[in-house]
């Protein structure tokens, strides 16, 4: 890859340790330690989708002065504002509960209202630096770096955290994610391009305009409405299974973030078979393989009732689930970069975020709140509903055409048209098992 692409790939190591400190299944441990019930942790964690749907608004700001200089201020900005986080056991010691649930809702809200400002000069300048024939390859690289420090990090915070940890050892971890956060934004700096729009200095209503042509490229549309579903499930399962490990399984914060540890393990193992079969045969393929391994998995999960003698299964279904959503997340990143038209790459990361994000944080805001009833079969209704979800997402996703698979024999090695779904299978045990060769060729020429 390109020197500009190792250089983010940097910044993202650094980036990942911020994240997973203050953000996801930290955040809702952190919440649940303060006493804030399921309904209103929905809520908190929809905050950050939510916020992100001013990308829209953010377009002829980002063309305006540049993807690397909007970037780099929300992303210094955002590690400013969320550093009164660290202050919440002292605030719970002398105001209580309420005054603690608020300062963690405004650092979290303040963090991701400047990182949605910023946000949109994420996407727009990945697809200035990252060369058209090596995407599938860098979001593989990018995944396995992200998931080789969820493993290293999510070791020793299971240490730091085990039993019932006290609510200093959380701000302890909120301190190393504030530090890693502005550590970031030096590496970001190093990263050519970002430079502001040609068409910078045109009115900003001539801005808002490409919006209505992003919008009338059904291709793109399609793509991404399904793709917003997957992501949808993605957001809600995470909540789902972190609360459910933690509230019903009565496992301890520490075990879940080992769980989720191992989960990145397998996923560092097998994201570049992923990122393979994206390339070779396209987003929407890889897409319907990963999201019907989740289905099978989350409808799996809802029988799996302690009454049954099933609870054993909840681990690995839950390790499982990271690693389906891992090659989901491949699978849609790449395929959004091939369908955003270069000249309009703005339009295309203001469209895409917003869509996504808003379907992230709706499934967020209802998981929490049927949760919050406590009933046991709420965990398994949720996981049904988003098991199904995840299916039809799987079925629609082999309607959509593919813009980048090859044509001719090559691009069918692993994929058979006339056999859909046995070939979604193929795909799937081709990517967990390591007898197979890497390459799909020589697999077909052993059989």
């Amino acid at each position: 890859m390109s020197p500009s692409t190792h250089q983010f790939l940097v910044f993202i190591v650094f980036n990942v340790l911020c994240w997973q400190s203050l953000i996801g299944t930290t955040l809702v441990l952190h919440a649940r330690a303060l006493g804030i019930d399921a309904g209103w942790i929905g809520i908190l964690s929809a905050l950050q989708p939510f916020t992100m749907m001013l990308a829209l608004v953010m377009k002829p700001v980002a063309e305006r002065v540049g993807s690397k200089r909007l970037l780099m201020s929300g992303w210094t900005v955002r590690n400013v504002v969320i550093a009164p986080i660290v202050l919440t056991p002292w605030v719970f010691h002398y105001w209580g509960s309420l005054a603690a649930a608020w300062l963690l809702f405004i650092t979290i809200g303040l963090f991701c209202l400047v990182r949605a400002l910023g946000g949109i000069g994420w996407a727009a300048w990945l697809h200035e630096i990252v060369p058209r024939e090596q995407r599938g390859m860098y979001f593989s690289f990018e995944s396995m770096i992200t998931r080789i420090m969820a493993v290293g990090y999510g070791i020793i915070l299971f240490l730091f955290l085990r039993g019932q940890p006290a609510l200093w050892r959380f701000a302890c971890v909120s301190v190393v994610g504030v530090c890693m956060g502005l550590f970031s934004v030096r590496f970001l700096r190093r990263v050519p391009g970002g430079a502001p729009s040609p068409t910078a200095a045109r009115a900003a209503h001539a801005s808002y305009r490409e919006l209505l042509v992003v919008m009338h490229d059904r291709p793109f549309l399609r793509f991404a409405v399904w793709a917003s579903l997957g992501i949808m499930v993605c957001s809600g399962q995470m909540l789902l299974l972190t609360l459910y490990l933690r509230d019903f399984l009565d496992m301890s914060p520490g075990t879940i973030l080992l769980l989720s540890a191992c989960g990145n393990g397998l996923v560092a193992l097998t994201i570049n078979r992923w990122a393979h079969v994206a390339d070779r045969h396209g987003s929407p393929r890889t897409m319907a393989a990963s999201a019907l391994l989740m289905a099978v998995a989350l409808l799996a999960l809802a029988l799996a009732h302690p009454r049954h003698g099933m609870i054993w299964i909840c681990v690995p279904l839950f390790m499982l689930l990271i690693n389906a959503e891992a090659g989901f997340f491949v699978a849609v990143n790449r395929g959004f970069m091939h369908r955003a038209k270069e000249g309009l790459r703005h339009g295309y990361s203001a469209v895409w975020i917003a869509g996504t994000s808003f379907s992230a944080g709706i499934v967020t805001v209802a998981v929490g709140q049927l949760l919050n009833s406590g009933a046991g079969w709420m965990y398994w209704g949720c996981s049904a509903v988003l098991g199904l979800v995840m299916a039809g997402v799987a079925v629609a996703s082999m309607q959509i055409a593919s813009v980048t698979v090859p044509t001719g024999e090559a691009a069918d090695q692993l994929f058979d048209p006339s056999r859909p779904l046995f070939s979604l299978v193929r795909m799937c045990g081709y990517v967990f098992d390591p007898t197979r060769p890497r390459d799909a060729t020589e697999y077909n020429e052993e059989k």
